[in-house]
């Protein structure tokens, strides 16, 4: 496949992710599952290069902020973040489930810890951060399974 084609496809499906995570679509009590984080986060385990991750989300964050700005910071911690899981995968374990658990543990831990550092918002709490955690795992599993599997 291409070097355009695989952005083109990793674009639509990290902008569906978006859509579908905004939208509420998978709102089980007002807990909704970060598709995009781990949308990503299984890109890299999966062993996506740096250039095409970095590629895709600044255009999935130049989209979402033209279609709503409010998101923009957000997006902007979520991109450290992605970095930093990035710059951890020489230290994954090997198997894809446990990695996606470890990185999924530690990006919300730091995404829902700099929201709070930084007062984006207060409106939650540890254990709607726990549900969403094990929400976002379950709807993980597959997206990684998925993507391992039809898209290498």
């Amino acid at each position: 496949m291409s070097s355009f084609n695989r952005f083109f496809i990793l674009f639509l499906l990290a902008t569906l992710a978006i859509f579908i995570q905004r939208g509420g679509f998978l709102n089980i009590y007002g807990i909704v599952p970060n598709l995009v984080m781990v949308f990503f986060i299984s890109r890299i385990i999966s062993g996506e290069g740096f250039s095409m991750i970095a590629t895709v989300f600044l255009a999935v964050i130049a989209s979402a902020f033209i279609v709503d700005p409010f998101w923009i910071s957000e997006f902007s911690i979520m991109g450290a973040i992605i970095l930093i899981v990035f710059g951890l995968r020489k230290r994954f374990t090997g198997n894809a489930i446990t990695d996606l658990f470890i990185m999924t543990f530690l990006a919300e831990l730091l995404f829902y810890g700099s929201i709070r550092l930084l007062n984006i918002t207060s409106s939650f709490s540890v254990i709607t951060v726990a549900f969403e955690f094990l929400y976002t795992i379950l709807v993980g599993v597959p997206i990684l399974v998925l993507s391992r599997r039809y898209f290498k």
